[in-house]
């Protein structure tokens, strides 16, 4: 992440990757077929994850809190929780901010989130017992719960002192307040 920030996505090369991680390419190349991955697996690993513990919980409980409620784990899992408070939050800024500024990059996350909010609806519609096709209800819910996700973790990174359960509890109980 700090290559990419400092470098640009495009102009960072597998070999400076390899670099700094202390390995050479070849062995960089048996853990990611490209750059690209190191950036779409833990995405795509996160959200699933976080799609998958919203499936766990209560069927009668609004998906925003089912995915607010799992949150804080998945990424601590993803990130470990030493990480997740320490270098995490300089990590998480610089993802985002790679994601605001490389236009291939950002289509690349927006596109896994597309498919995040996708499985978050189909989830919906079907504790709602509703058709997603007739019904937006369902859709409307996954987009919020997708962009609590985004500003609580944003908010996160940028706010020291803060950790991200007392982040996400805050920014929940201003979710239902609005």
């Amino acid at each position: 992440m700090r290559l990419f920030a400092v470098r640009g996505f495009t102009r960072t090369t597998t070999a400076e990757i390899a670099k700094a991680a202390g390995m050479s390419p070849r062995t960089f190349f048996r853990h990611f077929p490209s750059k690209h991955d190191l950036i779409e697996q833990p995405y795509r690993l996160l959200l699933s994850a976080v799609a998958s513990g919203a499936r766990a919980c209560p069927t009668d409980e609004p998906i925003i809190r089912s995915v607010v409620a799992v949150w804080p784990r998945c990424l601590a899992s993803l990130l470990g929780p030493d990480v997740l408070e320490h270098d995490g939050r300089a990590g998480i800024r610089s993802l985002l901010a790679l994601r605001n500024n490389d236009a291939e990059v950002s289509a690349m996350m927006w596109a896994i989130t597309d498919e995040f909010r996708s499985d978050l609806a189909t989830l919906t519609s079907a504790r709602l017992r509703t058709d997603p096709v007739t019904d937006p209800r369902p859709s409307v819910a996954a987009g919020a719960a997708s962009a609590l996700l985004h500003d609580v973790t944003l908010w996160w990174s940028t706010s020291p002192g803060v950790s991200l359960p007392d982040a996400v509890r805050l920014m929940g109980a201003r979710s239902r307040t609005s």
